[in-house]
Protein backbone atom coordinates (compact mmCIF):
# COMPACT_ATOMS: atom_id res chain seq x y z
CA UNK A 1 0.00 0.00 0.00
CA UNK A 2 1.25 3.47 -0.91
CA UNK A 3 0.12 6.63 0.90
CA UNK A 4 1.07 9.97 -0.69
CA UNK A 5 0.89 13.22 1.31
CA UNK A 6 1.72 16.40 -0.57
CA UNK A 7 1.27 20.15 -0.46
CA UNK A 8 2.89 23.28 0.98
CA UNK A 9 1.15 23.20 4.38
CA UNK A 10 3.94 21.44 6.24
CA UNK A 11 2.27 21.71 9.66
CA UNK A 12 -0.87 19.77 8.72
CA UNK A 13 1.10 17.48 6.42
CA UNK A 14 3.54 16.62 9.21
CA UNK A 15 0.67 16.08 11.64
CA UNK A 16 -0.90 13.54 9.27
CA UNK A 17 2.48 11.85 8.79
CA UNK A 18 2.92 11.50 12.57
CA UNK A 19 -0.62 10.14 12.88
CA UNK A 20 0.01 7.41 10.31
CA UNK A 21 3.35 6.43 11.86
CA UNK A 22 1.86 6.33 15.37
CA UNK A 23 -1.05 4.13 14.24
CA UNK A 24 1.39 1.76 12.58
CA UNK A 25 3.68 1.58 15.63
CA UNK A 26 0.79 0.94 18.01
CA UNK A 27 -0.14 -2.05 15.89
CA UNK A 28 3.28 -3.37 14.84
CA UNK A 29 5.90 -1.75 17.07
CA UNK A 30 8.83 0.39 15.90
CA UNK A 31 11.30 -2.33 14.88
CA UNK A 32 9.96 -2.69 11.33
CA UNK A 33 9.88 0.89 10.06
CA UNK A 34 12.54 3.09 8.52
CA UNK A 35 12.88 6.57 7.06
CA UNK A 36 14.51 7.53 3.75
CA UNK A 37 15.17 11.20 3.05
CA UNK A 38 16.44 11.72 -0.50
CA UNK A 39 17.10 15.35 0.31
CA UNK A 40 19.61 14.19 2.92
CA UNK A 41 21.82 11.84 0.86
CA UNK A 42 19.76 8.68 1.36
CA UNK A 43 20.47 6.12 -1.34
CA UNK A 44 17.59 4.76 -3.36
CA UNK A 45 19.17 1.30 -3.14
CA UNK A 46 18.67 1.39 0.64
CA UNK A 47 14.92 1.78 0.15
CA UNK A 48 14.87 -1.02 -2.40
CA UNK A 49 16.78 -3.32 -0.06
CA UNK A 50 14.51 -2.51 2.89
CA UNK A 51 11.38 -3.31 0.89
CA UNK A 52 12.83 -6.50 -0.60
CA UNK A 53 14.13 -8.03 2.61
CA UNK A 54 11.79 -10.28 4.56
CA UNK A 55 12.15 -11.41 8.15
CA UNK A 56 10.40 -14.15 10.06
CA UNK A 57 10.26 -11.75 13.02
CA UNK A 58 8.92 -8.74 11.11
CA UNK A 59 5.93 -9.55 8.92
CA UNK A 60 4.88 -5.92 8.44
CA UNK A 61 7.05 -2.96 7.44
CA UNK A 62 6.67 0.80 6.99
CA UNK A 63 8.91 2.96 4.80
CA UNK A 64 8.64 6.74 5.15
CA UNK A 65 10.03 8.46 2.04
CA UNK A 66 10.80 12.18 2.30
CA UNK A 67 11.95 14.57 -0.46
CA UNK A 68 11.10 11.79 -2.94
CA UNK A 69 11.51 13.87 -6.09
CA UNK A 70 15.16 14.60 -5.41
CA UNK A 71 15.85 10.97 -6.30
CA UNK A 72 15.80 9.57 -9.81
CA UNK A 73 12.11 9.62 -10.83
CA UNK A 74 12.60 6.62 -13.11
CA UNK A 75 14.27 4.45 -10.46
CA UNK A 76 11.90 5.43 -7.67
CA UNK A 77 8.82 4.94 -9.84
CA UNK A 78 9.97 1.42 -10.70
CA UNK A 79 10.39 0.56 -7.01
CA UNK A 80 7.08 2.06 -5.92
CA UNK A 81 5.02 0.57 -8.75
CA UNK A 82 6.01 -2.87 -7.48
CA UNK A 83 4.08 -2.08 -4.29
CA UNK A 84 0.92 -0.55 -5.73
CA UNK A 85 -1.06 -3.69 -5.03
CA UNK A 86 -3.02 -3.78 -1.80
CA UNK A 87 -0.37 -5.43 0.36
CA UNK A 88 -1.45 -5.22 4.01
CA UNK A 89 2.06 -6.06 5.18
CA UNK A 90 3.92 -3.22 3.46
CA UNK A 91 3.12 0.47 3.78
CA UNK A 92 5.08 3.13 1.91
CA UNK A 93 4.40 6.66 3.11
CA UNK A 94 5.60 9.23 0.56
CA UNK A 95 5.76 12.83 1.77
CA UNK A 96 6.45 15.90 -0.40
CA UNK A 97 5.73 19.63 -0.53
CA UNK A 98 5.16 19.49 -4.30
CA UNK A 99 3.34 17.53 -7.00
CA UNK A 100 5.06 14.47 -8.48
CA UNK A 101 6.81 14.53 -11.86
CA UNK A 102 5.10 12.89 -14.81
CA UNK A 103 6.83 9.55 -14.22
CA UNK A 104 5.25 9.35 -10.77
CA UNK A 105 1.78 10.79 -11.34
CA UNK A 106 0.41 7.40 -10.27
CA UNK A 107 0.99 8.56 -6.67
CA UNK A 108 -2.13 10.73 -7.00
CA UNK A 109 -4.19 7.95 -8.58
CA UNK A 110 -5.82 4.81 -7.21
CA UNK A 111 -4.83 2.39 -5.79
CA UNK A 112 -2.49 4.88 -4.08
CA UNK A 113 -4.05 6.74 -1.16
CA UNK A 114 -3.58 10.46 -1.73
CA UNK A 115 -4.17 13.49 0.50
CA UNK A 116 -3.28 17.08 -0.38
CA UNK A 117 -2.39 19.87 2.06
CA UNK A 118 -2.69 23.23 0.25
CA UNK A 119 -2.02 26.58 1.88
CA UNK A 120 -5.13 27.41 3.91
CA UNK A 121 -7.20 30.44 2.97
CA UNK A 122 -10.62 31.94 3.73
CA UNK A 123 -13.00 29.97 5.91
CA UNK A 124 -10.69 26.94 6.02
CA UNK A 125 -7.95 29.11 7.54
CA UNK A 126 -10.36 30.65 10.07
CA UNK A 127 -11.56 27.20 11.13
CA UNK A 128 -7.95 26.01 11.50
CA UNK A 129 -7.11 28.98 13.77
CA UNK A 130 -10.22 28.42 15.90
CA UNK A 131 -9.56 24.67 16.18
CA UNK A 132 -5.91 25.13 17.19
CA UNK A 133 -6.92 27.87 19.65
CA UNK A 134 -9.52 25.56 21.20
CA UNK A 135 -6.89 22.84 21.62
CA UNK A 136 -4.93 25.35 23.73
CA UNK A 137 -7.94 26.31 25.81
CA UNK A 138 -8.32 29.67 24.06
CA UNK A 139 -11.49 31.33 22.84
CA UNK A 140 -10.72 33.94 20.21
CA UNK A 141 -12.95 36.79 19.14
CA UNK A 142 -13.64 37.11 15.42
CA UNK A 143 -11.41 40.20 15.21
CA UNK A 144 -8.48 38.26 16.68
CA UNK A 145 -9.01 35.36 14.26
CA UNK A 146 -9.11 37.76 11.31
CA UNK A 147 -5.98 39.57 12.47
CA UNK A 148 -4.01 36.32 12.88
CA UNK A 149 -5.17 35.10 9.46
CA UNK A 150 -4.15 38.41 7.88
CA UNK A 151 -0.79 38.61 9.66
CA UNK A 152 0.45 35.12 8.78
CA UNK A 153 -1.23 34.55 5.39
CA UNK A 154 -1.80 30.81 5.81
CA UNK A 155 1.61 30.05 7.37
CA UNK A 156 0.28 27.42 9.76
CA UNK A 157 3.55 26.95 11.68
CA UNK A 158 3.70 30.68 12.50
CA UNK A 159 0.02 30.65 13.45
CA UNK A 160 0.39 27.83 15.99
CA UNK A 161 3.50 29.51 17.40
CA UNK A 162 1.52 32.72 17.89
CA UNK A 163 -1.30 30.76 19.55
CA UNK A 164 1.22 29.16 21.90
CA UNK A 165 2.35 32.65 22.89
CA UNK A 166 -1.24 33.75 23.48
CA UNK A 167 -1.76 30.68 25.63
CA UNK A 168 0.85 31.98 28.08
CA UNK A 169 -1.08 35.17 28.80
CA UNK A 170 -3.44 33.60 31.39
CA UNK A 171 -6.40 35.03 29.46
CA UNK A 172 -8.56 32.32 27.92
CA UNK A 173 -10.89 34.72 26.10
CA UNK A 174 -9.13 37.13 23.75
CA UNK A 175 -10.73 39.88 21.73
CA UNK A 176 -9.36 43.15 20.35
CA UNK A 177 -12.44 44.97 21.60
CA UNK A 178 -11.27 44.29 25.15
CA UNK A 179 -8.64 46.58 26.71
CA UNK A 180 -5.01 45.54 26.65
CA UNK A 181 -3.49 44.37 29.96
CA UNK A 182 -2.84 47.31 32.26
CA UNK A 183 0.66 48.45 33.15
CA UNK A 184 0.61 47.38 36.80
CA UNK A 185 -1.06 44.06 35.97
CA UNK A 186 1.94 43.25 33.78
CA UNK A 187 4.38 44.61 36.38
CA UNK A 188 2.92 42.17 38.90
CA UNK A 189 3.54 39.29 36.51
CA UNK A 190 7.16 40.38 36.09
CA UNK A 191 7.65 40.86 39.81
CA UNK A 192 5.79 37.97 41.40
CA UNK A 193 5.03 35.25 38.83
CA UNK A 194 7.36 32.27 39.14
CA UNK A 195 6.86 31.04 35.56
CA UNK A 196 9.59 32.37 33.24
CA UNK A 197 7.31 32.03 30.20
CA UNK A 198 4.71 34.29 31.77
CA UNK A 199 7.36 36.87 32.62
CA UNK A 200 8.76 36.91 29.07
CA UNK A 201 5.28 37.19 27.58
CA UNK A 202 4.42 40.11 29.89
CA UNK A 203 7.69 41.84 29.02
CA UNK A 204 7.08 41.39 25.29
CA UNK A 205 3.61 42.93 25.63
CA UNK A 206 5.02 45.91 27.51
CA UNK A 207 7.92 46.57 25.16
CA UNK A 208 6.45 45.57 21.79
CA UNK A 209 2.70 46.08 22.07
CA UNK A 210 2.30 48.82 24.67
CA UNK A 211 5.65 50.53 23.89
CA UNK A 212 6.30 51.16 27.58
CA UNK A 213 9.57 52.91 28.45
CA UNK A 214 12.13 50.26 29.56
CA UNK A 215 13.62 52.68 32.13
CA UNK A 216 10.18 53.19 33.68
CA UNK A 217 9.63 49.42 33.88
CA UNK A 218 12.99 48.92 35.58
CA UNK A 219 12.42 51.71 38.09
CA UNK A 220 8.92 50.42 38.89
CA UNK A 221 10.31 46.93 39.54
CA UNK A 222 13.01 48.44 41.78
CA UNK A 223 10.44 50.24 43.95
CA UNK A 224 9.81 48.73 47.40
CA UNK A 225 12.00 45.67 47.09
CA UNK A 226 11.41 42.70 49.35
CA UNK A 227 14.83 42.35 51.02
CA UNK A 228 18.47 43.37 51.03
CA UNK A 229 19.48 40.63 48.60
CA UNK A 230 16.98 41.82 45.99
CA UNK A 231 18.13 45.42 46.55
CA UNK A 232 21.73 44.39 45.85
CA UNK A 233 20.67 42.68 42.61
CA UNK A 234 18.96 45.84 41.36
CA UNK A 235 21.89 47.97 42.51
CA UNK A 236 24.25 45.83 40.40
CA UNK A 237 21.94 46.16 37.41
CA UNK A 238 21.79 49.91 37.93
CA UNK A 239 25.60 50.13 37.88
CA UNK A 240 25.74 48.03 34.70
CA UNK A 241 23.23 50.35 33.01
CA UNK A 242 24.94 53.57 34.05
CA UNK A 243 28.37 52.25 33.05
CA UNK A 244 27.04 51.33 29.59
CA UNK A 245 27.67 47.60 29.90
CA UNK A 246 23.97 46.82 29.58
CA UNK A 247 20.89 48.72 28.45
CA UNK A 248 17.50 48.68 30.15
CA UNK A 249 15.97 46.14 27.77
CA UNK A 250 18.85 43.68 28.29
CA UNK A 251 18.47 44.01 32.05
CA UNK A 252 14.71 43.43 31.88
CA UNK A 253 15.16 40.28 29.81
CA UNK A 254 17.79 39.03 32.27
CA UNK A 255 15.43 39.73 35.17
CA UNK A 256 12.62 37.82 33.46
CA UNK A 257 14.91 34.85 32.82
CA UNK A 258 16.56 34.63 36.23
CA UNK A 259 14.43 36.29 38.90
Amino acid sequence: MIVFLSGPDSYLRSAKEREIVEIYRKKHGSMSDDRFDFGDNSEIENLEEFLANNSMFEVSKLAVVESPFKASATKLAKILKGHLKDDPNTTILVVSDSDPPAAMKFLKEKPSMYQEFPTLTGKALDLFIQKEASRRGLKLGLAVVNEIAKAFEGDSWSIVTELDKLGLMNRKVLDFEKPAPEYFELINVLKYDRDMRHKLTALEIMLSDRKDDPARIFNTLAYRLCDRKEAEVFADYDVSIKSGRLDYEEVLVDLALHS
